[in-house]
């Protein structure tokens, strides 16, 4: 009976959240370590091709909380540099030298599952950037995306208290499963010392539902700023904080603030507070250049944490060249 409740509560929560802003897009705590799935101007901004492999547990403790994973690609086409003048005089950091191309290209993808109770959402994006030159140090990129999330609900995990439901009849009319093609784009402007970003997901603003029933029936645009600079010290250390906003009406405005701590480009901590949410504590390491391992775990901050322990979130990253070099925008 007590995980009964729990499990109507946390479905309580998960179905007001969607009948006020619609489709919700997956949360995740590493977002910094793998930014084109908020941003598609960073689709190839750090010279390599990058792949990506992530899960997360949300509000452990629930039966049916949130479980999301992820794989992503990325990589850079047209990058290409005169002579050896792309150098880096700090290890494992991009600059931008005046023998780099003017242009460059950037292409991207991931799909994401994320389900919660009854509900799962699939989707697949792909995404392309264009770099820019605007110094010798500092570069732009402009990044647009598009792709299909497609949404289903099992059920076998619903009880339906009014068997004359509009909101789930019109569910079974669609056969419990529906479709949605949309858009995002993005602009990112960042050295080898600092970041900032703004995009902005679901520009469609899809109608997700075609009956009469009081709640909103449109997805709603997410809006996303992003910045950070890293500080050099000795001892091979450097501390990065960043921040990240988060806005999408009529939800109120969230904010991130992470900090950020690297020893010798391979290992580092940090932690991260979401506001009214979570504390998140961040540690990870690089092997060889090639291979990252990251871990975040969510000290629960808000009313939820009397019925859960904490989310659990491990990413697995891999660089496909040895040459592997990296730019502020993920601080690895």
């Amino acid at each position: 009976m007590k995980q009964r409740k729990k499990t109507l509560i946390l479905l309580a929560i998960l179905t007001s959240a969607n009948l006020v802003s619609g489709q919700q897009l997956a949360q995740f705590s590493q977002y910094l370590h793998n930014p084109i799935l908020l941003n598609p101007a960073t689709s190839g901004v750090n010279n390599n091709v990058n792949l990506k492999l992530s899960y997360r547990d949300q509000w452990t403790g629930f039966t049916d909380a949130p479980k999301t994973s992820y794989f992503s690609i990325d990589g850079t086409i047209g990058g290409g540099t005169k002579g050896s003048s792309l150098r880096s005089s700090r290890l494992g950091f991009t600059e931008v030298k005046s023998g780099r191309k003017l242009l460059s290209h950037g292409i991207g993808g991931y799909i994401v599952s994320d389900t919660y109770g009854a509900f799962t959402n699939t989707a697949g994006y792909v995404s392309y950037a264009l770099h820019l030159n605007i110094t010798e140090e500092i570069r732009m990129s402009l990044g647009l995306g598009a792709g299909i999330s497609a949404w289903q609900m099992n059920a076998k995990k619903v009880e339906v208290a009014d068997p004359n439901d509009n909101t789930y009849d019109y569910l079974v009319s669609m056969g419990l499963r529906k479709s949605f093609f949309d858009m995002n784009s993005g602009i990112w402007v960042f050295s080898d010392k600092f970041y900032i970003g703004y995009s902005s997901e679901q520009l469609l603003q899809n109608h997700i539902r075609d009956i009469d029933i009081p709640a909103e029936t449109k997805v709603n645009i997410h809006h996303f700023v992003t910045g950070g600079y890293k500080f050099y010290l000795k001892n091979d250390l450097n501390i990065t904080p960043s921040l990240m906003l988060k806005y999408m009406s009529p939800a109120p405005l969230t904010l991130d603030f992470n900090i950020k701590v690297n020893f010798k480009e391979q290992m580092w901590g940090g932690l991260s507070y979401r506001t009214n949410d979570a504390l998140v504590i961040i540690a990870g390491y690089n092997i060889k250049d090639k291979i990252n391992i990251g871990y975040s775990y969510d000290v629960t901050l808000s009313e939820l944490k009397q019925y859960s322990t904490g989310s659990h979130e491990i990413l697995l990253g891999y660089k496909v060249f040895t040459e592997a070099r990296k730019s502020s925008v993920s601080f690895l």
